[in-house]
């Protein structure tokens, strides 16, 4: 397994924890390689380092402020050398450009003085690794292994059976009397009520038909609505032109009620 360390020279102290890093790794049996460990390649340093990101299995970043302004490609000429780092953030941000964003093998390490403020907004989203507090995370990462594993999968507890065939309430049927009762509780005195049934035509069995006793207001409209039902008077056109004639102003509320009646 070979891992490239992708860093940038900030200072001595930065320059050796990284190499620390490195060697640590590799006598835990990880090919990890650093730009400390080869001379002056013939091949050049930039062509030197693309041979390493495409050899290498992982590629693990420091990020640092130093790092990070020339992964962007912002370090000034003349600013110290940083050509490097400048030119292995152009390699490896053309490969997360041309994978979708999907960062295979790349991921941050902090060490010396890399923070986490400074990893690359590209990898910024992805697990990064803090040793030696992470050592073990980041070494089942590089092989591929969970940090936990999933109890064994069980078996799917039995459940009653369903109905055969699922039966959708029927709905209440609506009863036009309530709206007629409403109307006429609100609208007219018990005495107004018995003028109304004064004016239906001769042999109306209303009078015949309601209760002698005597009923509270709201239960005397109830009633008179109640046999104008069972008795079909409500069909009766002279009745509805009666509360126009009462009523004027609720001519169209009284029109919605004859409807529901005819």
């Amino acid at each position: 397994m070979r891992i490239l360390i992708s860093y940038s020279h900030d200072s001595d102290g930065h320059r050796d924890a990284v190499r620390d890093l490195a060697n640590c790794m590799r006598r835990r049996g990880y090919d990890a390689w650093i730009d400390q460990f080869a001379t002056d390649p013939d091949e050049g340093w930039l062509r030197w380092m693309r041979d390493q990101i495409d050899a290498a299995d992982f590629v693990l970043i420091v990020p640092t402020a130093t790092y990070l302004r020339r992964w962007r490609g912002h370090e000034q000429p003349g600013k110290g050398k940083g050509k490097g780092a400048t030119f292995e953030g152009m390699v490896l941000t053309n490969r997360l450009y041309r994978a979708h964003g999907r960062a295979k093998g790349i991921r941050a390490i902090l060490v010396g003085e890399a923070t986490e403020q400074h990893i690359p907004d590209e990898l910024r989203t992805h697990t990064h690794f803090q040793p030696p507090r992470d050592c073990d995370r980041l070494e089942r990462y590089l092989r591929g292994l969970p940090t936990a594993a999933p109890d064994p999968l069980g078996h799917l507890p039995p459940l009653a059976e369903l109905p055969q065939a699922w039966t959708t309430p029927t709905p209440p049927r609506w009863d036009p009397r309530l709206d007629l009762e409403n109307f006429l509780k609100n609208r007219f005195s018990n005495s107004e009520i018995e003028r109304l049934i004064s004016y239906l035509p001769r042999g109306s069995k209303l009078r015949m038909a309601l209760p002698k006793n005597w009923l509270a207001p709201n239960a005397y409209v109830s009633a008179v609505v109640e046999v104008l039902r069972d008795q079909g008077e409500l069909g009766v056109p002279d009745f509805w032109e009666r509360l126009r004639a009462e009523r004027g102003r609720f001519a169209a509320e009284i029109d919605l009620l004859e409807s529901a009646w005819r």
